[in-house]
């Protein structure tokens, strides 16, 4: 059994059962598709293209239907996301944290921005929120680096 067996792996597997009999790969890159499709459909967190500085620019959508919460974190090269949400019968609840050298346009189920509260604040009144839109029953609120606490009434 070579160093590779046990805990720790910081790769993905080529197969569920990986024997190294057949040459089976330990770290096969299309393996870690997955991952990226979980992060956009479960977590709701989508990298976009890079701003005009080169910065990182994360979409964040928490899925409608399906989970009722979701906790993670996104790898980037200006740092780690870390995003998590949960949704009940009266609205959303989003925290999110954003590195330095990145920013965020979050999307929140909500009727009009007067629906959503950052940190328990009105969104004109809230720091680094830098933009609102709303239309066909979603905000959309752009953010720069920093932790914010999205709250929704439906």
């Amino acid at each position: 059994m070579g160093p590779h067996r046990g805990g720790g792996g910081t790769f993905t597997w080529e197969t569920w059962t990986p024997s190294d009999l057949i040459g089976d790969s330990m770290s096969h890159g299309w393996g870690s598709s997955a991952l990226v499709a979980m992060q956009e459909t479960l977590l709701g967190a989508t990298l976009e293209a890079p701003d005009t500085d080169g910065a990182v620019v994360v979409m964040i959508a928490p899925p409608t239907k399906g989970l009722t919460s979701a906790r993670g974190t996104v790898p980037t090269i200006a740092g780690p996301i870390a995003l998590e949400w949960r949704r009940s019968g009266s609205g959303l609840s989003l925290n999110a944290t954003i590195p330095p050298n990145a920013s965020a346009h979050v999307s929140l189920p909500a009727t009009s921005p007067s629906s959503v509260r950052e940190g328990g604040a009105s969104l004109a009144r809230s720091p680094g929120v830098t933009q609102v839109t709303s239309g066909d029953g979603t905000v959309v609120v752009a953010v720069g680096s920093g932790t914010y606490q999205f709250t929704t009434t439906l």
